[in-house]
């Protein structure tokens, strides 16, 4: 696999990560449409896999970019279901609210853990697949 693929593979699907944590508020958000989104980014992902040829390395490289949107799904639902349980609502994005420096809003402990994990999460998983496939 040349570089630039390499880049693209591990860019795009950090960038649709990053898209699903930063639209976590909106309506669709909260539907089955964004289940149906991610299911389906997850299934065309391991079509291609299997119509296009790899070699081993550039197979796991391209397997990654195929799960890493349903973890991170999976990963805010869990989260979402925690914060219900502990705070009797939904956690709020700390990150994304910081630049603005809002003294109204009143964040837990929970909202920052939450949004740190994810966050860093999205950006680590990628160099850590990738160093573990690489030869």
């Amino acid at each position: 696999m040349k570089e630039g693929e390499v880049v693209i593979g591990l860019a795009v699907p950090t960038a649709v990560n990053f898209l699903l944590l930063y639209n976590k508020y909106d309506k669709w958000f909260s539907s089955p449409y964004k289940w149906y989104a991610v299911a389906g980014l997850f299934i065309a992902a391991i079509a291609m896999l299997q119509f296009l040829k790899f070699n081993d390395e550039d197979w796991y490289l391209a397997l990654r970019a195929a799960l890493t949107p349903m973890v991170i799904a999976l990963l805010d639902y869990a989260f979402k279901r925690l914060s219900l349980l502990a705070q009797g609502r939904d956690y709020y994005l700390w990150f994304k609210d910081m630049v603005f420096i809002n003294e109204d809003w009143n964040y837990s402990f929970l909202d920052k853990l939450f949004t740190i994990v994810l966050a860093v999460f999205i950006m680590i998983m990628p160099l850590i697949l990738v160093l573990i496939y690489r030869k």
